[in-house]
């Protein structure tokens, strides 16, 4: 963007202005799209908590970016996203320690090996797989495998780790939307009859 600015004066003239980036893949995807409207739908509930908005810009354009020339594993971006985010304000978990994480602690925000006193935790199992695709993002180690029902509980248990860790977070409204696109429900056989 290109304007001229006159000190004193409440309006001021725009030259110019251009797309920072072309988008060529999201605009003419439903599932794009809908993963496009959940990132920013959680950054602007999580960076309202925030001041620094030119890193915070930065960090989402590069997300949109990797989105649109995403090809695979699309279901797995709201995760993704939702790990780096936390990374980026400084809450995320760490994935450097080489055993078996045992349960993933939500309040804390630490894996533990004993079940802590309270209920906000990621089962054994489902933490395995979180440390595993955190080791995956931050050191490039093999992806783990994860079916749908494990993404699932593992993008609610990440929803609830950022009302846990950022005030006044809210559950995304574009969630239920992605939760329809990657895992409907099967209609039953009576659904179609009057």
């Amino acid at each position: 963007v290109i304007w001229y600015f006159k000190p004193g004066a409440n309006m001021h003239r725009l030259k110019e202005a251009q797309a920072g980036y072309r988008m060529s893949s999201i605009p003419f995807s439903i599932v794009k799209s809908s993963l496009l409207l959940f990132l920013i739908d959680v950054a602007r509930n999580a960076f309202r908590s925030y001041s620094e908005h030119e890193s915070s810009y930065h960090f989402l354009m590069t997300h949109i970016r990797e989105l649109d020339q995403r090809n695979e594993r699309l279901s797995w971006v709201p995760i993704e996203f939702m790990m780096n985010l936390s990374q980026h304000l400084g809450f995320g978990p760490e994935f450097d320690q080489s055993e078996n994480p045992g349960y993933f602690d939500l309040r804390q925000g630490v894996f533990t090996a004993t079940l802590p006193p309270h209920h906000n935790i990621v089962s054994e199992n489902d933490a395995q797989t979180f440390w595993l695709l955190g080791r995956h993002l931050r050191h490039g180690t093999p992806p783990p495998d994860m079916d749908r029902y494990t993404r699932q509980r593992l993008l609610d248990a990440l929803i609830l780790f950022f009302r846990f860790h950022i005030d006044q977070f809210q559950s995304p409204k574009s969630h239920e939307v992605l939760s329809q696109l990657f895992h409907p429900h099967p209609k039953s056989p009576d659904s179609g009859k009057a």
